[in-house]
């Protein structure tokens, strides 16, 4: 290596370990459906984040939540599990459930089949 060359790579090392500069900017965002004992957020878009929560009697559905409203979302012939494991800017969903027959199989849905809307808590 010749002299401008290590000279150059050592300044990039400790521009790169200069804390402000290598630091991303995120924001934070808590996500829980009113009553549940768990919520998880497996997909988002740009209007809306998706996922799956566990009531209190264990079962786990799935969750579209959108302009501040949840929406749950059980797939036809589910039996105690649902999951919406992704979201596209259209609002179709895919995502797996568990079925009557003991199988796990997989689901895209294109309109929503909601049980009930819950409305969002404010944040904290």
């Amino acid at each position: 290596m010749t002299m401008p060359r290590t000279i150059a790579a050592v300044a990039l090392g400790l521009l790169l370990c200069v804390p402000g500069l290598a630091r991303a900017q995120y924001v934070f965002t808590q996500i829980d459906v009113p009553g549940a004992a768990a919520t998880y957020a497996n997909g988002n878009t740009t209007h809306a984040s998706a996922g799956e929560f566990d009531d209190e009697d264990g079962n786990t559905h799935g969750f579209v939540l959108s302009r501040g409203t949840f929406t749950q979302f059980d797939a036809p012939g589910a039996d105690g599990y649902t999951s919406v494991n992704g979201i596209n800017a259209k609002g179709e969903r895919s995502g797996i459930y568990f079925a009557n027959d003991g199988s796990t199989d997989t689901y895209g849905a294109r309109e929503t089949s909601p049980r009930s809307t819950r409305p969002a808590r404010p944040s904290r």
